[in-house]
């Protein structure tokens, strides 16, 4: 019977902050953990979150053979293969600070605007094994910054947002990309008196993850993607070009798959 493990762990410290002000510190250390036995062209699954032993998820999966689900796949195999992006994880005294300093120029300077949401820190530690030679192991950590913003003389839930994800946090590169922004933010725009109105956004993610959802091999099998049934007809302009890359060097997550997580 062949084996195959992963462990994901996910260490986290977030600073909440409320109409520009530091509300919350709070931390988390959440590990999950997943085994699958391969026998007879069969899988059996088992995982669970927080310190379930292994041999208690080993025995779990071998149970779940009996669900008959077929896995007539040959596991990847005889490839060692351990990567660290970033050493220098920030501790939660130290995020705080970074935060504190954030808000500090945001109040003196931009004291017609609320900001509210989170500044985190995470590190994460990934570990896949089997029993047909495979290890692979992935380290990381990121600094995030997610602030809504709102203009205080407006009746706008929100009005913008400054948003910031790297390995680590660079002041001057922040603040001469969300200084242009946020003085843009308060210069005022008369819109055209066309029918046809100008649509504006800082990036794609918009579109990219409705097309992450739409694209997804399990929605598509299921019929639940818009795309389903459509292979092989074309649905966008020539000129659209859509590149996958899962470099961990330049997007955050493992160089592997994960399969389950």
């Amino acid at each position: 019977m062949k084996q195959e493990s992963i462990t994901v762990r996910e260490k986290e410290s977030t600073v909440r902050i409320q109409v520009s002000q530091v509300n919350a510190l709070r931390i988390k250390d959440i590990t999950r953990k997943a085994v699958r036995v391969y026998a007879d062209h069969k899988i059996g699954i088992s995982g669970a979150e927080g310190e379930s032993t292994d041999a208690v998820l080993l025995e779990n999966a071998v149970q779940n053979l009996a669900a008959g689900i077929e896995y007539p796949y040959d596991l990847s195999r005889e490839r060692k293969d351990h990567r660290t992006y970033n050493h220098q994880s920030l501790e939660p005294e130290e995020l705080l600070q970074n935060a504190e300093e954030i808000l500090a120029v945001l109040r003196r300077d931009y004291p017609d605007f609320n900001f509210s949401e989170f500044i985190s820190s995470s590190e994460v530690h990934y570990k896949m094994k089997n029993s047909e030679g495979l290890d692979l192991e992935y380290k990381d950590a990121f600094f995030l910054v997610n602030l809504i913003l709102k203009e205080k003389t407006t009746a706008n839930l929100f009005d913008g947002a400054l948003i910031c994800q790297s390995r680590r946090f660079e002041p001057d590169l922040f603040w001469s990309f969300n200084r242009m922004f946020l003085e843009a933010c308060r210069r005022k725009a008369d819109l055209p008196k066309n029918r046809t109105m100008p649509v504006f956004t800082l990036g794609t993610s918009g579109i990219l993850s409705f097309l992450g959802r739409a694209l997804n091999g399990r929605r598509y099998a299921q019929g639940s993607s818009l795309f389903s049934g459509k292979l092989g007809t074309q649905l966008y302009s020539e000129k659209i070009m859509i590149d996958l890359n899962r470099n961990p060097k330049l997007k955050a997550g493992p160089f592997y798959d994960q399969g389950w997580f």
